[in-house]
């Protein structure tokens, strides 16, 4: 009886290893992918940020005169 039940508990340690290192195996590639993208997202948000603040604001634009 306790062979059987040391058996069953290292499948069940063995299975838990195994999920658990297939959960950080996809979070890393879910970060990895998201790494390839998420500068130039960003970088096109704070232009466009930068854009509509310089149309609401124009005193803010270097280029603008009022003269």
């Amino acid at each position: 009886m306790g062979d059987c039940c040391s058996a069953f508990c290292k499948g069940v340690a063995v299975c838990c290893r195994y999920t658990y290192n297939g959960i950080v195996y996809t979070k890393n590639q879910i970060k990895r992918c998201c790494a390839c993208w998420w500068y130039p997202v960003k970088e096109r948000c704070c232009a466009c940020c930068t854009c509509c603040d310089r149309y609401m604001n124009p005193y803010k634009d270097e280029t603008y005169s009022a003269i």
